[in-house]
C-alpha cells in the first residue's frame, strides 16, 4: 500500500504526465516549478491531495492519503515605516505606534537615529 504524502507529489509533479492529468491547475503547477519548495504551494497540495480518483488512476488502486491537508498560512503585508529624528524625539514616536510584533532597523549618527519599521499585516 502507498502512502500518498507531499513528498510523493513533489516526486510526481516532476514527471509530465502526472501534470497532463490535471490542465486546470497548469497555471499552479508552472508556479511550483519555479519554486517546489515555497510554502505558497500548500493549497496545490491540498488540491492534489483531495482528487482521490485522478491519484488512483496515476499511483494504482491501492494507495492512501496519509497526511491530512496542509494548512495555508496567511499572506503577509509589509507596512515599511521610516522615522528619522533626534534621539530625545524617538521614545515619543514609538509609543505612537500600535501594538504587536515588529521588525526593527536601528542607526544612530551622534544624536540623529534613522528607525526601519515593519509593521506586518496577515490576511
Amino acid at each position: 500500500m502507498l502512502e500518498i504524502t507531499t513528498e510523493v507529489l513533489k516526486k510526481a509533479l516532476r514527471d509530465h504526465g502526472f501534470r497532463g492529468m490535471y490542465p486546470e491547475l497548469s497555471a499552479e503547477m508552472d508556479k511550483w516549478i519555479s519554486n517546489p519548495d515555497c510554502q505558497c504551494n500548500a493549497p496545490l497540495y491540498n488540491t492534489l491531495l483531495s482528487d482521490i480518483q485522478r491519484l488512483k488512476r496515476y499511483f494504482g488502486e491501492d494507495i492512501v492519503v496519509a497526511e491530512p491537508a496542509i494548512a495555508v498560512e496567511p499572506e503577509q503585508i509589509n507596512r515599511w515605516q521610516v522615522i528619522n529624528c533626534k534621539v530625545d524625539e524617538l521614545e515619543a514616536i514609538l509609543q505612537g505606534l500600535s501594538h504587536g510584533p515588529k521588525q526593527l532597523a536601528i542607526a544612530r549618527f551622534n544624536q540623529d537615529i534613522t528607525v526601519v519599521i515593519n509593521d506586518p499585516i496577515f490576511n
